[in-house]
């Protein structure tokens, strides 16, 4: 019998991890997706028909919330040069020369080459 056969092909995973290096112009990307849609969702709010002193406001609301969104996704995306994720589900993010404690949000999809 061949020695190699005859041990067991199991193990821990315990201390494995990944590294990815995120492209930049994927996260241009989305956020020019994001920013295409926080003025499409402007637009149909006053595209609706509803008075222009309810309708204005609301609008305005929106886009101020779609800028705020933009503006804490371009922050978190600055310097982040690295991501590392463990087999335990824990991320740390690379920011700026050091590692920092991250968050896998739900929905979440890491590929071989692609994260989102």
């Amino acid at each position: 019998m061949n020695d190699r056969t005859a041990k067991s092909r199991t193990g821990s995973s315990i201390g494995f991890s990944v590294d990815i290096k995120p492209d930049p112009n994927g996260g241009r990307i989305v956020f020019v997706i994001a920013a295409a849609s926080g003025v499409a969702g402007g637009l149909l709010l006053i595209l609706t028909r509803l008075d222009w002193q309810i309708e204005l406001p609301l609008a305005l609301a929106y886009l101020a919330g779609s800028v705020i969104e933009w503006q804490r996704f371009h922050r978190r995306l600055t310097g982040v040069t690295r991501l590392r994720v463990y087999a335990n589900g824990d991320v740390r993010v690379r920011r700026r020369g050091a590692w920092h404690l991250g968050q896998m949000a739900a929905g979440s999809v890491i590929l071989r080459r692609l994260a989102w």
